[in-house]
């Protein structure tokens, strides 16, 4: 999922700096900022769809690793699960009322984390939007302001990837482990 994510904000930033590219020599007509307010909205609603879906996901991808072992291709496999899986409605059901509930009742949640995990996320989506915006608001800047994504961004990846993805994976084997301590940092 993160290199689709950033394969994604790999084509966004030349189609996006093209666009500014010629709206600052008056090619287009349509205001950057209602554009990037779109993309700022399209990103909320992608996120919303992101939650509903996520339990979906996480059933199918559970199937396709499991899966790789007789294939020895994920591309393989993921056509075949996706193939198999895609007609079972139990398959994709949306979360249900016990689980969101659920949650709701954890006391060990790590709400630090969680923080982190939103800043971190939230700053990978909008890195590269933010510094060819920052270009389009002062034009003779723009090469420097849209160099800055790769720092931005890089920025972001540090904090997932030393606070946040150690957690999860420690959670994830706890849980597979059947321990339930908590951790703290």
């Amino acid at each position: 999922m993160v290199l689709i994510s950033r394969t994604a904000n790999g084509f966004q930033a030349p189609l996006l700096a093209n666009y500014i590219e010629k709206t600052l020599a008056n090619i287009y007509i349509l205001d950057p900022e209602y554009v990037f307010r779109l993309i700022l909205l399209i990103y909320s609603l992608a996120t919303l769809i992101g939650i509903i879906t996520t339990p979906i996901m996480q059933r199918l991808l559970t199937l396709v690793i499991k899966n790789v072992n007789e294939n020895q291709t994920i591309f393989k496999s993921l056509f075949i699960v996706f193939k198999e899986n895609i007609k079972e409605t139990n398959k994709l059901r949306l979360p249900n009322k016990e689980n969101i509930n659920s949650l709701l009742e954890i006391k060990s949640y790590n709400f630090k984390i969680f923080i982190y995990n939103i800043i971190g996320t939230a700053i990978l989506s909008t890195g590269v939007i933010s510094a060819i915006y920052a270009g389009y608001l002062n034009p003779e800047f723009r090469a420097t302001s849209s160099n800055l994504s790769a720092l931005i961004n890089g920025f972001a990846t540090l904090i997932m990837f030393l606070v946040v993805d150690p957690y999860l994976s420690i959670l994830v084997d706890n849980v597979k482990n059947d321990r339930k301590k908590r951790i703290i940092f």
